[in-house]
């Protein structure tokens, strides 16, 4: 049944708080209701009812006095607006006018005219684990499907949307009630003030030698890099004033007549620093350093925003595109980068997105920091996990020692157990049912085998599939073999799999290769400094 976008509106019971919810479009519960009743429903689901209750209430919101519209209706907005909430991709595209994807915008504000707008994933897609919302709308509104829908629901691979950039990070769908919680408290906010913006100087440095000889106190550092690991720009500042820019390799690939000594200099600098702040700079920023240019960049305190956003919320994304839009108001940038320059003008974007990403990442600490002192033992798990960064930066530079000939004793060990499982399964099923399983001429283990465990336990012991592949075959994958054993108990065959299998990785763990330094070393003559 079809009705006009603007039946769908919901109009507030209570004087109005100047907050306007735009959904995508009605969910499929919403739709039914509405074909039952002859009447259009919105946000009628138990995870309509949720998100006015849990998200909306525990933010001080009233959901009574919020309008409540859906995409299509492009009538006016209601006079008093200060906030919208776009939730879904079309709800986004249509009133924010923004090309990010969704899960790379939401929860970073857009000042329009006279409206702030923030967007967020719908209250349906939160609770749509298995994202049964997308078949429904593509068999119903065609016209109307939103690029946000993620790919089918499994197990085996994370869920996030299809389209978001590598550089920003996935978002998982079990994480989209968490991110709908913080963003309805962000619009909470933005309804009682305005909304605060980060107006950090970034200031591009041609000869950046002397302000870093100049900089003490804690540093706030970012590179960008080539393919090859060499340095196109990198960014600094302090806990106060001006973020500094300055290049090293251009365009054209070319390295500038001074770079080495400018790195130099940052080397000397994040070495002197009371603290350095990095977002994933313990597995990426110095050991790149290290190993490109043999400089021993490995600063004396560390505090990682990447660490301390998973010691605050160890379940959530840790990208430094969530942890902006966590953290803080600023308007999303990771699209702004170009990261192979082949001009001046996209060098420029390259070096204010790296500042960008420092201005950031000094706001993202002090509310990091902040926090953890809401939040007993936070503050020192936090600092407990960047000091251990520096040690495991140095295994991954350097590696770790081993006993070789103890993990060759324990190698043999857990392949010789595995091989007795292996055995002891096919001596239980015997030699005929060996090979109607297996087959002819194959020399595969039953143990190791999904197909062969699958016609074992489906054609053989005619136990129900747990679940099919597409042409209709029983499939018994890794999780479809977990779920068969919690159905039928402790099966002999499926103790004796579940044995082998945890034999057989330890003994593959067991199987490392030497490491070789092949990084270069630190020229004195190189870095000998003139006065």
């Amino acid at each position: 049944m079809n009705f006009e976008p603007a039946q769908y509106r919901i109009n507030p019971r209570l004087p109005y708080n100047g907050l306007t919810i735009i959904l995508s479009s009605p969910s499929r519960f919403d739709t039914i209701q509405s074909a039952q009743e002859n009447k259009p429903k919105i946000l009628t689901s138990v995870a309509g009812k949720w998100f006015s209750t849990e998200c909306l209430a525990k933010a001080d919101i009233n959901f009574y006095a919020c309008e409540v519209r859906i995409a299509d209706d492009r009538s006016p907005l209601r006079e008093g607006t200060r906030v919208i909430f776009c939730l879904g991709q079309k709800a986004q595209t249509t009133f924010m006018g923004t090309l990010s994807t969704l899960g790379e915008q939401r929860g970073s504000p857009i000042q329009l005219t006279h409206v702030v707008a923030v967007s967020s994933y719908t209250p349906q897609d939160c609770f749509d684990s298995k994202n049964h919302e997308k078949k429904f709308q593509e068999n119903n509104t065609p016209d109307e499907v939103s690029d946000d829908d993620s790919e089918a629901y499994d197990k085996d691979a994370e869920d996030t949307f299809e389209d978001e950039k590598s550089h920003h990070g996935k978002t998982s769908r079990q994480n989209f009630k968490s991110w709908l919680e913080f963003d309805s408290r962000k619009v909470a906010f933005l309804l009682k003030h305005k909304m605060p913006l980060d107006q950090t100087e970034i200031i591009m440095l041609d000869n950046p030698c002397e302000k870093l000889r100049a900089h003490t106190g804690n540093l706030y550092f970012d590179i960008e890099t080539a393919t090859d690991l060499s340095i196109r720009c990198f960014a600094w500042c302090g806990e106060e004033g001006p973020v500094y820019v300055t290049s090293v390799v251009d365009y054209n690939d070319v390295m500038r007549p001074d770079g080495f000594r400018i790195l130099l200099e940052l080397t000397l600098a994040i070495r002197r620093a009371d603290c350095v702040i990095m977002h994933n700079g313990d597995t990426f920023d110095c050991p790149a350093m290290i190993w490109r240019y043999g400089f021993p960049a490995s600063p004396k305190k560390l505090y990682d925003t990447m660490i301390a956003q998973h010691r605050c919320y160890p379940l959530l994304e840790r990208s430094l595109g969530h942890c902006g839009s966590l953290w803080t108001f600023e308007p999303y940038h990771k699209n702004d980068g170009v990261y192979n320059p082949v001009n001046h003008d996209q060098e420029y974007r390259l070096k204010h997105y790296c500042g960008k990403d420092v201005s950031l990442m000094r706001l993202i600490r002090q509310k990091q920091l902040a926090y953890a002192e809401t939040r007993k033992g936070l503050k020192k798990s936090i600092e407990h996990a960047c000091a251990a960064a520096r040690a495991y930066m140095d295994m991954t530079l350097n590696g770790c020692e081993v006993d070789d000939e103890r993990r060759i004793t324990m190698q043999k060990r857990c392949d010789d157990r595995a091989n007795l499982y292996a055995r002891v399964a096919e001596l239980l099923i015997g030699p005929e049912i060996k090979a109607m399983v297996a087959g002819k001429g194959s020399k595969a283990r039953l143990v190791s085998s999904p197909a062969q465990l699958s016609k074992y336990f489906h054609s053989v012991q005619k136990y129900p599939a747990v679940k099919y592949t597409p042409a209709g075959a029983p499939k018994l994958g890794e999780n479809e073999f977990y779920k068969l054993a919690l159905k039928i108990g402790p099966h002999p065959i499926l103790l004796l799999t579940l044995a082998y299998r945890e034999q057989a990785k330890a003994a593959s763990d067991l199987k490392l290769k030497p490491y070789y330094r092949n990084y270069r070393t630190w020229s004195k003559e190189q870095c000998k400094l003139s006065a």
